[in-house]
């Protein structure tokens, strides 16, 4: 429902009727608007604004965000490693290991299909492929001269934190527009 103030109702009735047919609209609207002191609405009081100062760097907020972090993670981190782990359980004698690697092979897999297609769920489960490397890929690691959770710390630090805040700023590719 419009609400509209009365002086503005007034004057558009004013309008409709001068352009009446009759000399009786004509009279009306003649009438209304000799009355006009009548229906006035006072003026609204100024609004006091208070002054406010805000400091942004246009270069930041305004840049978009790129993808070829996102395009290299897709394919190089997820797909092929995705694939290396489905042709790696078949080649491992070891029953239980097989199905780990297939297990994981199948996420990352369908995450990558899922971030190809920004839905939403692969955004949040890519969460968990970042920090089960942070936990996982220390542990892998045969060369290991330092104890397990100095390897994590590192991890964390050079691999985990800034996979972490990346995919954290592209959250807006991966939001589902509302119907409207």
């Amino acid at each position: 429902m419009l609400l509209l103030p009365l002086n503005v109702c007034r004057d558009m009735l004013a309008a409709v009727l001068a352009l009446g047919l009759t000399p009786g609209c004509r009279s009306v609207a003649k009438d209304l608007d000799s009355h006009k002191h009548r229906f006035a609405m006072p003026a609204p009081a100024p609004q006091k604004t208070p002054l406010t100062l805000t400091l942004t760097q246009p270069t930041q907020a305004t840049r978009p965000l790129s993808t070829r972090w996102l395009w290299c993670w897709i394919v190089v981190r997820l797909l092929v490693d995705g694939v290396l782990r489905l042709i790696g359980s078949f080649t491992v004698p070891d029953l239980a290991s097989a199905v780990v690697l297939l297990v994981a092979a199948t996420f990352l897999i369908t995450v990558a299909v899922g971030l190809i297609k920004r839905q939403l769920w692969a955004w949040r489960a890519n969460f968990v492929v970042i920090f089960a490397d942070a936990l996982l890929q220390p542990a892998g690691n045969p060369l290991r001269h330092s104890p397990y959770l100095f390897d994590v710390g590192l991890w964390c630090l050079l691999w985990t934190w800034p996979n972490s805040v990346y995919f954290r700023k592209s959250r807006s590719l991966f939001e589902t527009p509302t119907p409207g």
